[in-house]
């Protein structure tokens, strides 16, 4: 498997996605199979998901959150609006349920964007995967994973990785249960999850400062192509609070949902 990063311009306000793509990708030579992983805040910015920091009035509640959690009112007026749920935080960081994933401030970030201005996640990542698959499906007769990428971190862990936020064009979960390990043994539970790893090695060669490499092209991985519907494949990345390892030993989320 190779990973490529691609180079851009810094990109500062609203544009056309597919046009960039397309002009970023027309020397590379594509091919079916092939995976093109995209940062979901060049995404974002396309869709002119940014906030002017000065023009956003906090709420009292925002104004109890940002003095609890040591943040910005603003900051935290926006968390509010972006977050699903917000499940609590430690000092200088919100935590937060969006889009069924765990997430540091509702995706809501302030770096590697002009001074002044928060970006947000990305409107429907997986309709936007869903777009970009076609795009490069119709015009150069190509079936692309698609990934629509963001950092994360892992309860514990020190540091972030790649997660997949949006797929397309490929099953980004593949299940193993039923199989049988080295020694015959049945397999209960283990899903392979493609798409988070793909994510992660993109992450790997994109960097998070001043790389300036929002899209990474991978070359001959271990997909399955699917022409499945990308919101159908993306919801198989996620599970219920219910069933996940963590949260289900950590009852206090349920008061939270409860509450929302």
């Amino acid at each position: 498997m190779l990973v490529k990063p691609i180079k851009t311009d810094i990109i500062k306000e609203k544009f056309d996605l597919l046009s960039f793509l397309d002009h970023y990708f027309h020397n590379e030579d594509l091919q079916s199979g092939d995976v093109v992983v995209i940062s979901s805040k060049i995404i974002a910015i396309a869709q002119n998901r940014m906030k002017a920091i000065n023009s956003i009035i906090p709420s009292e509640t925002a104004y109890s959150l940002a003095n609890e959690y040591q943040i910005e009112p603003a900051l935290a007026e926006v968390i509010l609006d972006e977050a699903d749920i917000v499940l609590g935080g430690v000092p200088r960081v919100i935590t937060s349920l969006k889009n069924g994933i765990l997430s540091a401030y509702a995706g809501v970030d302030r770096s590697n964007v002009p001074e002044g201005f928060l970006v947000l996640w990305p409107k429907d990542p997986a309709g936007t995967a869903q777009l970009i698959h076609q795009h490069f499906k119709k015009n150069r007769n190509i079936h692309l994973g698609i990934i629509i990428s963001d950092s994360q971190v892992v309860p514990l862990r020190a540091g972030t990785y790649g997660v997949a936020i949006g797929i397309a064009g490929f099953k980004g979960m593949i299940s193993e249960v039923g199989f049988e390990d080295l020694f015959g043994k049945e397999m209960v539970v283990t899903r392979w999850n493609i798409a988070d790893n793909l994510a992660s090695a993109a992450n790997l060669v994109m960097g998070e400062t001043t790389q300036c490499y929002p899209l990474a092209l991978i070359h001959k991985a271990p997909i399955e192509l699917s022409d499945e519907p990308a919101p159908h494949l993306t919801s198989m990345l996620s599970m219920e609070p219910s069933e996940c390892m963590i949260f289900g030993c950590l009852k206090s989320w349920e008061n939270n949902i409860n509450d929302a």
